[in-house]
């Protein structure tokens, strides 16, 4: 539940400013998901089986006395800490910083899963389609950079 939590309190604030407005109005390809809505439902979707995965890692794992989980489950949280470090740049209407800290993301989570599968194959499976989402993301981000490069904010 907590990566569900995080997802959720990491797209409040952007739903009552001018953030919006931005988001929506930046180009983006044609592929992308042109609502801001849409994507932090996808999001919070994807990232919530992530707890249940993180559950069975630690369960399954024997605890933190096992280092395989304790790096996993330490790459799962360095995804939560990223994920609210993001907000201060989506402030600042950086696509720039948002599509390096969304890559990040992106490593951390598979590089997690990754780990995962020699503990419990079934937190993997969980935590594939976040994967899935971030990767997709993070490519529409670097679209999004490109094409809104030379455009001030």
């Amino acid at each position: 539940m907590i990566p569900g939590a995080v997802g959720i309190i990491s797209y409040a604030p952007c739903y009552k400013s001018n953030n919006l407005e931005w988001w929506n109005s930046c180009k983006k390809p044609d592929w992308a998901p042109n609502s801001f809505y849409t994507c932090a439902c996808i999001d919070v979707l994807t990232v919530t089986p992530v707890g249940y995965a993180s559950y069975l890692i630690y369960k399954y794992g024997i605890g933190f006395r096992n280092y395989l989980t304790a790096l996993s489950l330490g790459l799962c949280g360095s995804k939560l800490i990223i994920c609210f470090a993001s907000l201060p740049f989506m402030k600042k209407k950086d696509i720039k910083a948002i599509y390096y800290l969304s890559f990040a993301v992106h490593l951390a989570t598979t590089g997690s899963a990754i780990i995962a599968y020699t503990i419990n194959r079934r937190a993997t499976l969980l935590m594939v389609p976040y994967i899935l989402w971030t990767g997709f993301y993070t490519a529409v981000l670097y679209t999004m950079k490109n094409l809104n490069s030379k455009i001030k904010n």
